[in-house]
């Protein structure tokens, strides 16, 4: 799995890391869902789809996982890949920041979660806070966005991460998850109405 992943780092300025994210980092993030009521769940960035397994696995039997990658060698790969062939899984090949479109066309209308894998540290200002408005779009009230970043400084360039989650949503946490190579920054925002917002900050 490593050696995919460096092929795809090289190739694709999009790809964050050059190993799979590890499976206690991966539990810790996904306990901030609650699977018990999620209907319907969207991963960004799916890349080797350690997350995807782990969420099909959490999901109820009537629930849906959407993951979006465009990355075209994930994709394929993903789109092979016996572990997933699952009804309530569904592959789209297509850019995150085109999320409301994407929902639409598959008749969603709000999403409970969204696990973010996709490097925002790469990316410009104006496609990171269109990315996050995007979210905020398909997010139902109190549903969450959860990021884990491999570059928060190292690459950083302009306003934080922070910055622009806080503007259109609520930040309601940020931590550090060492158990993983490399360590990841895990951010935690919830969609909350302007009254609400107000009162938590």
């Amino acid at each position: 799995m490593t050696i995919t992943y460096l092929k795809k780092f090289f190739t694709d300025k999009n790809v964050a890391s050059i190993t799979p994210t590890s499976k206690v980092c991966i539990k810790r993030i996904c306990s901030k869902i609650d699977f018990d009521n999620a209907k319907v769940i969207v991963e960004f960035g799916p890349g080797g789809g350690c997350f995807t397994r782990y969420l099909l696995k959490k999901i109820r039997p009537d629930s849906r996982l959407i993951a979006i990658d465009f990355n075209k060698g994930f994709y394929d790969d993903l789109k092979k890949d016996p572990e997933l062939q699952d009804e309530r899984f569904e592959l789209v090949y297509d850019s995150v920041e085109n999320v409301r479109k994407i929902m639409d066309d598959l008749g969603v209308e709000k999403v409970d979660a969204i696990v973010s894998g996709v490097p925002f540290a790469f990316f410009p200002d104006e496609l990171r806070r269109g990315i996050i408005s995007g979210v905020k779009s398909v997010l139902q009230e109190g549903g969450k966005f959860l990021i884990y970043q491999f570059y928060p400084r190292l690459t950083w360039k302009g306003k934080p991460l922070e910055f622009f989650l806080s503007e259109q949503l609520h930040l309601a946490g940020k931590e550090i998850e060492l158990p993983n190579i490399p360590p990841l920054v895990v951010y935690e925002a919830v969609k909350k109405d302007k009254q609400n917002m107000t009162q938590a900050a």
